[in-house]
């Protein structure tokens, strides 16, 4: 069925992550069940009131295995199905209204999902704005381990991507990678892998390894090219 196909795409992606079934409970499934047992936003800043929501809050919050967030598991896998023959994919924006109407729901609702494509609401563009709000609200660091390591990883990227032999610039440049913390690492692998087919299918919906990074590069951090368009040496 469209649950299970949804989540053997993410799994697929997931190092040591096994396809959670569903809940005995109708519409539901263990990350619904989990949601309700850990409570709280799972993106915050929508007001200049609310609370910052941290990678690691959204993460322990919204997934029993610790290691992907919701808005970043979900939506990948929403537009690895239905988004990739999507001209403009990630360059043409979503409506503002009804992704923060999405954020709201999510955030107070733990059976909120995301529906088939309809022409009104559950557009591929509001599919990937909100990867994209999500990624933005928690800030420049969260893909590279947080504030503390962000200079170390940056100099250690430039090192890599300076030398002259590539196979050891992509060694180099996995082992930066795998050194991440592990739900930081599978988050980004998720988020790669995702690119990975958009750009596969760039004949069609125009968006190449270069494109995606110019949208996505600032939330996704260091080396976003190469891990979209090298996703296999890096992450396979």
């Amino acid at each position: 069925d469209v649950y299970k196909r949804q989540l053997q795409d993410v799994a697929s992606v997931t190092e040591g992550t096994s396809i959670p079934e569903p809940s005995s409970e109708p519409g539901c499934c263990r990350y619904g069940t989990h949601r309700k047992q850990h409570p709280g936003p799972i993106m915050g800043g929508l007001r200049n009131k609310d609370p910052h929501v941290s990678f690691q809050e959204a993460t322990e919050r919204s997934d029993p295995d610790g290691l992907v967030p919701w808005p970043i598991r979900r939506g990948c896998a929403w537009l690895e199905e239905h988004g990739l023959e999507m001209e403009g994919v990630f360059r043409i924006p979503g409506s503002t209204r009804t992704v923060k109407q999405w954020i709201e729901k999510m955030n107070a609702d733990p059976s909120f999902d995301l529906s088939a494509p309809d022409a009104k609401e559950f557009k591929v563009a509001n599919v990937s704005s909100l990867v994209v709000k999500f990624l933005m609200g928690l800030g420049p660091s969260w893909s590279i381990g947080g504030d503390a390591m962000a200079k170390e990883i940056r100099q250690q990227c430039r090192a890599a991507v300076q030398e002259d032999d590539p196979d050891r610039c992509f060694r180099e440049v996995r082992g930066i990678v795998e050194g991440l913390p592990k739900s930081v690492y599978t988050t980004l692998k998720t988020i790669a892998h995702m690119m990975k087919v958009i750009a596969q299918n760039e004949e069609v919906n125009l968006m190449t390894p270069a494109k995606l990074t110019t949208c996505m590069g600032p939330s996704c951090g260091p080396l976003t090219e190469m891990m979209f368009k090298h996703y296999d040496e890096l992450f396979g």
